[in-house]
Parts: C-alpha cells; structure tokens; sequence
C-alpha cells in the first residue's frame, strides 16, 4: 500500500517532510541539522503524543484518576525512547534481531536499568522488574497499580519513586524524562551510531503510518 506523504508523524510533519530531511542528513551533515531534526521531529512528536496529554491532565488536576492516566503515558513512552536509541520496531511472535524487539519486558526493564538519567532510579534490574510488573503491566492492562503501589503527585525530597513505600511521584518522573531528552539530543549531535538507529527508527514509524 502507498503511503500517503501527507501523514502527519511529528507535531505538523509529516512522512514527506521526513524523506525531504533523510536525504539533507545524508553523510556528515553539520550538528545543526542533527539540532534541528531533533527538535521538529522527536521532540516535537513526544510533545503533541506524550507531554501535551500529561500537561492537559495536570491542569485538570481534579479528574479523578488523572494520575494513573499521566504514568500510563508515561510508561508508555519508555518503550519509543528505548526503540528509538537503538532504532528497533516491535514485531510480535517475530523473531529478535538488530532491527527487531520481541520482549517488551526485557526490552523496557534494561533501557531503564543502564540509560542515564532512568538508571539513576532503577538502580538494579530487580527494581526496573518491579516497576515494570506492578506498576507499568498493572495500568496498561488492568487500569490500576498492583502489588500495593501508588501514585502521587510530587515527593518532597524530589525522588521519582520510592520503592520502600511504593510510590511513583509523577511529576518528578516527568524531570528524570527531560533529563533523559536533553542527553540524548547532545549525543545524537556527535554520536553517529544514534543517528543512523534514529534515522532507522523514523522509517520504521513511516512504514507503519
């Protein structure tokens, strides 16, 4: 099937923009353009797709389960940053490769266990495996934590989780994602692996448009 050029997959661009940009990166395009694609096409597709949404639930502040809808976003957005460092597309029942995850479990539990900032939270695999099993499977699956988890809006020493009391403080997980954002836009920069998995990510998205 012909994909319609005039799809939209980054805020207002669309795949046509993005084959037009493929084509300027190119071999050895300048850190501009790198800054530049990073921001009208991740950025801006994380933004309308994920941090709008959050922001509009935040300033409805009194929905009731606005909390649970803000880190179901949330955990659902680890899976693209992940697949988009290492420019994989998810294939069920298909088979693992450089280009392909099957394990979403294991897939999501080892980005947020090594990549910095999330590392810094999930210090062990056993903590990522927790969050990952009561907290993410339980909202995307069962609309609810499991395991006694809650989620609260803000902690006072500024954690994002704490695993003793089992709780996930949205707002400051959302900090742990801009920091997560900001390196990885410097690395994109100078890191030519990250752009060629980055670049393999965005035709995969446009595949699936």
């Amino acid at each position: 099937m012909a994909l319609c050029e005039c799809t939209k997959i980054a805020g207002n661009k669309t795949i046509g923009d993005w084959k037009k940009r493929k084509t300027e990166l190119g071999e050895r395009a300048p850190a501009s353009l790198w800054a530049l694609t990073f921001d009208e096409f991740f950025k801006a597709r994380i933004h309308s797709r994920y941090f709008r949404p959050i922001k509009i639930l935040k300033r409805k502040g009194g929905i009731s389960g606005a909390g649970f809808a803000i880190v179901t976003i949330q955990c659902s957005l680890i899976e693209f940053l992940a697949a988009s460092r290492f420019g994989k597309k998810y294939v069920r029942g298909g088979e693992e490769s450089e280009e392909v995850y099957v394990k979403t479990g294991e897939f999501f539990t080892n980005f947020i266990s090594s990549e910095a900032p999330f590392n810094e939270v999930f210090l062990t695999d056993e903590l990522a495996t927790e969050f990952y099993t009561q907290v993410r499977c339980g909202l995307l699956h069962e609309a609810s934590t499991k395991g006694r988890w809650r989620i609260q809006a803000r902690s006072i020493h500024g954690q994002a989780i704490c695993f003793t009391d089992k709780i996930v403080f949205r707002n400051d997980l959302q900090k742990v994602y801009n920091r997560y954002l900001r390196s990885y836009k410097s690395q994109l920069l100078e890191d030519s692996e990250l752009q060629k998995t980055f670049i393999r990510k965005f035709d995969f998205i446009c595949e699936g448009c």
